[in-house]
Parts: structure tokens; C-alpha cells; sequence
């Protein structure tokens, strides 16, 4: 028995070093690598839902349907988390099934700020599918509204302006995002594509 106990305790310590090693990929936008670690980490403690929850968002970033959709369905004992519904939603998103990933999202409730905003994202994602622009725009106020510090929604704000063919409105929000974060990566440039699109030729050089 002494011995089982220590070998755990080691697996245990051993798990959260790679863990903090994938944590750090995350951290640096290395998804595959990240992916790599959390899943050395959890053959060793597959008990872990932190384990679980980072697997399945990078399962997202990386955008692997086939991946993440095995792996929800190899640990479907923890479907009631949030992570696994918010993976299923991005499952039926990344197969197109968007009215499904919105009726998933109706049923994701969390006081958590963070886990609020990844859902509307995920519903901005499916109404843009769906080509609902009136709704899309609402629901980035909406982030606003909860989020207001944080660049990335301003960008994401408007660059989504940008696609549907406003650079001006674009431009209102990707400032904004420039306000809160100038070294932001790609920022710069979609406010030059803005700008040239608007023909200030000068600002978008």
C-alpha cells in the first residue's frame, strides 16, 4: 500500500510539472505542443479536470474537430462541466451545425466573466455562420459591456466590421484596441487596411 501511495504521490507531482510546462505553451500560442504536455499529464492523472478543460480548449484553438470530438466522446462522464459543453458547441460550430452550437450556448450558464464572454464569442461565431450581422454587432456590445478593458474585444470588434465591408466603424474599435494595447499582434496592420481602405493613403502606409 506504501508503495501505491508514493508512486501516485510521484505520478502526482510529475503531472503538475508537465502540466505547468503546457500552461506556458498556452502562454505562447504553441497549441501543438501544448496539446503534447496535457496529454502526457493526463495519462499520468486523468482524474484532473484542469487537465481536461485545457485540453479541450486547445483542442478549439487548434480548430481539430477529429481530435476534440474523440476526446469528448472518450470522457463523456464529464459532460456536465462547462468546458465539455463549451467543446460541443465548438464541435457542432466546426461542422457547420450551427443552429445546435446556439442551442448549446442557450443552456451554458456561468457567473464566471470569462466563461460568459467564451460563450458569446462561440454565438458571434455561429450567427456570423448564419450570416445574422444585426445580431453578431449586439452581441459584441454586449462583450463590451462586461469586458471593457480588454483589447482583444475591440479587435475582434472590429476586424469583424472590417469583413463585412466598414472600415469605418472598423477603424472606431481597432483604435480603441490600439489605446489599450499598441504592440497587440496584427493591429497595426488591420488599421493600415482600414485606412487604405478608406483612402487615407498617408495613415495606412
Amino acid at each position: 500500500l506504501l508503495t501505491y501511495l508514493i508512486k501516485l504521490k510521484n505520478n502526482f507531482e510529475k503531472s503538475k510539472e508537465i502540466f505547468l510546462e503546457g500552461l506556458k505553451c498556452i502562454v505562447n500560442e504553441d497549441y501543438v505542443n501544448a496539446e503534447k504536455k496535457f496529454l502526457e499529464s493526463f495519462n499520468l492523472t486523468p482524474d484532473r479536470i484542469s487537465i481536461v478543460s485545457n485540453l479541450i480548449k486547445t483542442y478549439i484553438k487548434l480548430e481539430n474537430s477529429t481530435k476534440l470530438s474523440n476526446f469528448l466522446k472518450k470522457n463523456n462522464n464529464l459532460k456536465d462541466i462547462f468546458d465539455f459543453k463549451i467543446g460541443l458547441g465548438y464541435l457542432n460550430f466546426f461542422n457547420k451545425n450551427y443552429q445546435d452550437s446556439l442551442n448549446i450556448c442557450k443552456d451554458l450558464k456561468s457567473n464566471n466573466i470569462k466563461q460568459q464572454v467564451e460563450v458569446i464569442n462561440l454565438k458571434i461565431k455561429n450567427l456570423g455562420g448564419l450570416n445574422k450581422f444585426d445580431e453578431v454587432i449586439a452581441l459584441y456590445k454586449e462583450i463590451l459591456s462586461i469586458e471593457k478593458d480588454n483589447h482583444i474585444n475591440y479587435y475582434n470588434f472590429g476586424t469583424f466590421y472590417f469583413k463585412i465591408g466598414n472600415p469605418k466603424e472598423a477603424l472606431i474599435y481597432l483604435y480603441k484596441a490600439f489605446e489599450l494595447n499598441k504592440n497587440f499582434h496584427g493591429l497595426q496592420w488591420n488599421i493600415s487596411l482600414c485606412e487604405l481602405k478608406l483612402g487615407n493613403f498617408k495613415k495606412g502606409f
